[in-house]
């Protein structure tokens, strides 16, 4: 992604999460969209972070992000936390514990042929929000569906897809389809 777009795409982000980061003390907020090629387009209102996964993990598929968008696509809809330590094998949880970009609440949710998620983190240190989170779940829920409609109006979907880079194995969301499916030809993949 062009430094430019992801500079004026981040100070965007930082303008529409204004209003929430008066009430609820988040130290970064984030938009990911997952499309069926295995592919994600990824936005924060924080420039370093997003920069940093562009540049290490561009083109390489993300364990964990495998587990939550499988999980979606059987359920529909999915919060996770991300708390504690992460385990120091795990290349992209560790960086970003690291950044200090911790502490995190994620809402996924399937939307037609792709899986939307934003995430709201503070850092390693401020476990205390982990209550602030539980205590405001209608407000970040709430948010999450407005944050996904602006960024959705600001950015057409070919753009994102034209900007995204490999994330998941494309596998899942053909596995889930044959799953939804039984009586369809089940797909079969070539190594």
């Amino acid at each position: 992604m062009a430094i430019d777009f992801t500079k004026n795409l981040c100070e965007k982000i930082t303008l529409i999460i204004a209003p929430l980061s008066q009430h609820i003390n988040i130290n970064a907020f984030g938009y990911r969209k997952f499309f069926p090629d295995g592919t994600s387009f990824e936005a924060s209102n924080n420039v370093a972070l997003t920069q940093l996964i562009h540049e290490k993990f561009s083109n390489t598929i993300i364990p964990n992000y495998e587990t939550e968008v499988r999980l979606v696509l059987k359920e529909k809809k999915r919060s996770f936390f991300r708390i504690g330590e992460p385990d120091p094998q795990d290349a992209f949880l560790s960086m970003l514990y690291d950044f200090n970009v911790w502490n995190t609440l994620s809402f996924y949710e399937k939307n037609e042929d792709c899986v939307e998620a934003v995430y709201f983190t503070s850092t390693r240190e401020n476990d205390k929000i982990i209550s602030e989170y539980f205590n405001n779940l209608e407000l970040l829920d709430n948010f999450s569906h407005y944050f996904k409609d602006k960024i959705n109006n600001m950015i057409s979907s070919q753009e994102m897809k034209k900007a995204s880079f490999l994330t998941i194995s494309p596998k899942i969301f053909e596995e889930h389809e044959t799953c939804v499916y039984p009586d369809r030809e089940p797909i079969n993949i070539m190594p």
